[in-house]
């Protein structure tokens, strides 16, 4: 038995290479693993297990009933561990199905902000295509102590309307097939433990890197446990020597409330970004053009309002939609990316020469699924 630990200042995450497998021990609030003993020697007969108990791993195989980190229609993936490496702050395992010839490797990272980041890369070193029905981008356990779902849906002028549902007794999924995120927020959830608010209580926070369709799950099992399941919606087809990198999952645990977690997730996400300067500098403020001007565009005014801007202290000036072709209502134009010549007969280079002139950077809206 081999322990492996990254600890969080707030949380640990603690798993066991027991065998051919990797098995959850631990994730939520900081434990000390010193002197744990092997998890076969914790767990009784389960009720529904073939011959013995099958315990949770981080790609679980054959007699596992719960959720899977990898599904192929019509196989029983065996998984099999091939190779680890890890740190203090990382964990990288490596298993394959000998049957398929597929690779799955599973990156565990602590990143600066406090939180972790979780990936799931899948290969085909087979022979033949394979069809992937489903590849979990992380596949957790969830600390006990928890009681309801938190996330988000919503409509056009009413987004992100916070939905609190009760951990369910069977399954919780959400599941998204727009193409993006749309107007419900993004893929992802709070789960809070009982009692806990914004100040206090534990918190988990969990969030796709990711603008595409997603499946996010919250599923019991036999015997009580919950598992939370994130994740493309779409399967997807491996031909003989591809890779493919499931989105990333940005995941905090904290013990002070769903404040405590965005801290965390705020960090997750700066140190996750790629800074031009190399970091992140203090946001400009600006001042956008719509609400003044919606589609009613004409250089002048445009400048007027720049220079309001620059007189009260803004730092930034974005020109707002309604510059572009045709763009006169929100039935026409979009997607014509050249500027209205009724409105800007010179072209966009003039107003933003004025504005930068005003001491303003200048930024222009564009609207497009990239």
């Amino acid at each position: 038995m081999t322990i492996f630990a990254l600890h969080s200042p707030e949380a640990s995450l603690v798993l066991e290479q027991s065998g051919d497998a990797l098995l959850w021990r631990h994730l939520g609030l900081p434990v000390e693993t010193t002197g744990l003993p092997p998890l076969a020697s914790t767990r009784g007969a389960a009720t529904f297990s073939l011959d013995e108990d099958v315990p949770f791993a981080t790609a679980p195989s054959l007699g596992w009933f719960g959720p899977l980190a990898v599904s192929v229609a019509g196989r029983v993936l065996r998984w099999v561990v091939t190779d680890i490496v890890a740190d203090e702050m990382s964990l990288r395992v490596t298993l394959a199905d000998s049957d398929t010839g597929l690779l799955l490797e599973h990156c565990f990272h602590v990143l600066p902000g406090g939180g972790f980041e979780i990936s799931a890369t899948l290969g085909n070193d087979g022979p033949v295509s394979v069809t992937i029905d489903h590849l979990a981008s992380a596949l957790l356990p969830l600390p006990t102590g928890l009681d309801r779902i938190l996330s988000w849906r919503g409509r056009h002028s009413a987004e992100f309307v916070e939905c609190v549902e009760p951990l369910p007794a069977h399954q919780w999924r959400r599941e998204t097939r727009r193409g993006l995120p749309g107007h419900g927020g993004p893929p992802g959830l709070y789960l809070l433990g009982q009692g806990a608010g914004w100040d206090q209580g534990l918190t988990l926070a969990a969030q796709l890197a990711w603008s595409g369709d997603a499946a996010l799950a919250v599923e019991r099992d036999d015997e009580g446990r919950h598992f939370l399941s994130a994740g493309m919606a779409d399967g997807l087809t491996l031909q003989p020597g591809e890779r493919f990198e499931a989105p990333r999952l940005l995941l905090a645990m904290s013990g002070k409330g769903r404040n405590g977690a965005m801290q965390q997730m705020h960090g997750l996400v700066r140190a996750s970004m790629d800074w031009p300067s190399g970091a992140m500098r203090p946001r400009p403020v600006h001042l956008n053009s719509w609400e003044a001007c919606y589609f009613r565009h004409d250089e002048s005014r445009i400048l007027d309002l720049a220079r309001a801007a620059a007189a009260i202290g803004a730092e930034r000036f974005i020109l707002d939609d309604g510059w572009f072709k045709g763009r006169n209502h929100d039935r026409a134009g979009l997607g014509d990316w050249t500027a209205d010549p009724a409105k800007y007969p010179d072209g966009l280079k003039p107003l933003a020469q004025g504005v930068q002139a005003l001491g303003l950077e200048f930024g222009l809206w564009s609207n497009r699924k990239w």
